[in-house]
């Protein structure tokens, strides 16, 4: 009975159907290039969902795949990989604020980021939102 509702679905003329491999969301690919496989972008959007910077919303889709360790052009081998556990979408705005204003994170597990802002507090970010760790300063006392 499903077989036959699938067949009749596909036959369909205003039906688009789009036949995509099974995805190991546990998976590593590599390459030694700056722009990382395939796999490996819808891999991380799948994994994040959205940019992975604290508090955005903007789906992981929609922006860039962003090097943690950044990618060394002059020389690839010393450089951060294009790889599964170095690869993270950004939206475009927090890409720059990342690469130009101080941002940096880095991956602590599959979905899980660890953000620091230019005056030392953190966020921990994940599929699911962003919690602040910064961790408590002591009190001064006053002589």
């Amino acid at each position: 009975m499903i077989e036959q509702a699938v067949r009749e679905w596909c036959g369909r003329t205003d039906t688009h159907l789009t036949v995509l491999p099974v995805l190991d969301l546990a998976g590593h690919d590599a390459t030694d290039a700056y722009r990382p496989k395939g796999a490996t972008v819808r891999r991380a959007d799948l994994v994040a969902q959205r940019c992975v910077f604290p508090h955005c919303t903007r789906a992981a889709t929609s922006g860039d795949h962003d090097h943690v360790v950044p990618y060394d052009h002059d020389d690839p081998a010393s450089g951060g990989p294009s790889c599964d556990c170095n690869i993270a979408p950004l939206c475009r705005h927090h890409h720059q604020l990342k690469t130009h204003a101080g941002w940096g994170y880095s991956v602590l597990d599959t979905g899980l980021w660890l953000w620091s802002d230019p005056h030392g507090q953190q966020f921990l970010c994940d599929r699911v939102g962003t919690t602040d760790v910064t961790p408590a300063r002591p009190c001064r006392q006053r002589e």
